[in-house]
């Protein structure tokens, strides 16, 4: 592949080769803190259960700060730039949240910086709203916090608090990814000669090519605009292309390297520049070849009952036949030869993307109310569970066991078939019954002799009592007793009460005048 090699240079007014190393980050991006298919483009994410995400790797700057003066000297402010990412995130569902810390191994050039030293360390978050790997694109907000903890005039600091808000969008195509990410950087203000260093526009690109599940090459381009009032200066839209290669080298890690060049004369666009990086981030449960649309291709029968064949490791190819499109299964046993396994562990000898069935899931009450703080799992080819009274689930056919608990409520348990079509399942759940207290209520005259009375209990109606003493078994919760007497004063109190409760309470009355 064809590189530009450009020079990336900084235009100065003045000749005195006084050139500090500015109080920027020199680097255009930093490695992505989850992606498989790319190395500084983020995607949507998976919306599939938890896990920790981890990466560690070295990226190296030739030339990222070049001065060129008016008599044509150049000065390479900084010639070269080595530096260290260590990250660390945690995916719960649809939120990524991570922690960044970059260290500059080594920074030479005619303003050497102290080596090492160490760059702003970053927050990262990610929410997720539509998964590209169960819908036609994936779209999510970002967002990064810079703290000033590095050391300014490195090439990796601001020396200020920075910020960046970014949209992702990407989507999967066939054995494609394609990923976008625009957004905004807020940076502190940054005179240069020539320049001013401020907020920026930004633009992140990726196009990826899966060859089977575990590879990938991708073309990624970087381009940051700034929009301060000099922006028209050729060292105010810094922008590099890169070449990646990415390979899953064992279930969970991950490696990335890449190769790339200057696509402008910006200030940070390197001449070179090579990236080495690891990451440790768990395959999620929906492949990334998964489809939910057709079951068979166009060349194959549905009528037909694929015949099964043995599994070939991923690549292979039988001595006599050919495995068109790359997912074990040579294409005489294949009943998709153009659309590849998922190997999920459901038919996946059959060398075609699962189905998935849409099955909505309510739990009620025996009025039709939704049941409060409830914990459902099903079980089948496949374990899923939500605490939601309606929830929805893509299924590949088959059996499953449906359970569900509420503590004011009688667990249940069901069993269910899911085939080819849409299916909305209701299952009603039995209140348990309420435990009652126990209330006695005693009514007397201001020197303890009982009382005949009048008793009204909340919004019941009015109920004589003889011989000043009652008992009443009431619901747990808050309830009203109105007292009445010939002669004496109404009385009335709250009382609250909790289930299995026994209380007793004594009222006096007061004469009438």
């Amino acid at each position: 592949m064809l590189f530009l090699l450009l020079m990336a240079t900084l235009a100065l007014a003045d000749g005195t080769g006084n050139v500090a190393i500015p109080n920027v980050d020199l680097r255009l991006a930093q490695p992505s803190l989850g992606s498989s298919a790319a190395l500084w483009t983020d995607d949507s994410g998976h919306i599939d259960g938890s896990h920790v995400v981890m990466g560690m790797g070295v990226d190296y700057l030739r030339n990222p700060l070049v001065a060129m003066y008016e008599s044509g000297l150049r000065e390479p402010v900084v010639s070269n730039l080595l530096a260290l990412d260590l990250n660390l995130g945690y995916v719960v569902r649809r939120w990524r949240l991570g922690a960044r810390l970059p260290v500059m191994l080594l920074s030479t050039g005619s303003r050497d910086a102290d080596s090492p030293g160490l760059g702003d360390l970053g927050f990262d978050t990610r929410f997720t709203l539509l998964d590209s790997a169960n819908t036609p694109m994936g779209l999510a907000l970002a967002g990064r916090l810079g703290l000033p903890t590095g050391d300014v005039g490195s090439g990796m600091a601001y020396g200020a608090m920075t910020w960046e808000a970014t949209l992702v969008a990407d989507t999967r195509p066939g054995s494609f990814h394609i990923a976008i990410n625009a957004g905004y950087r807020g940076l502190p203000s940054e005179d240069l000669p020539a320049l001013t260093w401020d907020d920026q526009l930004l633009l992140r690109a990726a196009l990826a090519r899966f060859f089977g599940d575990d590879l990938s090459l991708s073309v990624e381009a970087v381009v940051l605009q700034d929009i301060s009032a000099s922006s028209g200066s050729i060292g105010g839209t810094p922008a590099e292309a890169t070449f990646g290669f990415h390979e899953r080298i064992v279930s969970d890690l991950l490696v990335h390297a890449g190769v790339g060049t200057a696509l402008t004369q910006g200030i940070g666009s390197a001449v070179f520049r090579g990236t080495l990086y690891f990451t440790w981030n768990p395959e999620p449960a929906t492949r990334r070849t998964k489809t939910s649309n057709e079951r068979t291709a166009p060349d194959a029968s549905p009528q037909t009952t694929p015949q099964a064949a043995p599994l070939l490791p991923e690549g292979a190819v039988g001595r006599n036949d050919t495995d068109t499109d790359k997912d074990g299964v040579t294409d005489s046993h294949d009943s998709c030869p153009r659309q590849p396994e998922d190997r999920d562990g459901y038919q996946d000898e059959d060398g075609c993307p699962d189905p998935a069935t849409p099955v909505v899931i309510r739990l009620e009450d025996p009025d039709g109310n939704a049941i409060p703080d409830v914990q459902a799992s099903i079980d089948g080819p496949g374990h899923f569970s939500s605490n939601e009274s309606t929830f929805g689930l893509d299924l590949h056919p088959g059996s499953y066991h449906l359970w569900a608990a509420s503590d004011a409520f009688f667990p249940i348990e069901s069993d269910i078939t899911v085939g080819g079509e849409a299916l909305e399942i209701v299952r009603v759940m039995e209140p348990r019954p309420p435990t009652m207290a126990r209330v006695r209520l005693k009514v007397t005259d201001p020197f303890g002799n009982p009382l005949d009375f009048a008793l009204k209990l909340d919004a019941n109606a009015s109920l004589p009592v003889e011989g000043g003493e009652i008992g009443a078994m009431v619901l747990p919760g808050r309830h009203s007793f109105l007292v009445k007497a010939d002669g004496f004063a109404d009385k009335e109190i709250e009382l609250e009460v909790d289930a299995g409760e026994s209380r007793e309470v004594e009222l006096h009355l007061v004469p009438l005048d």
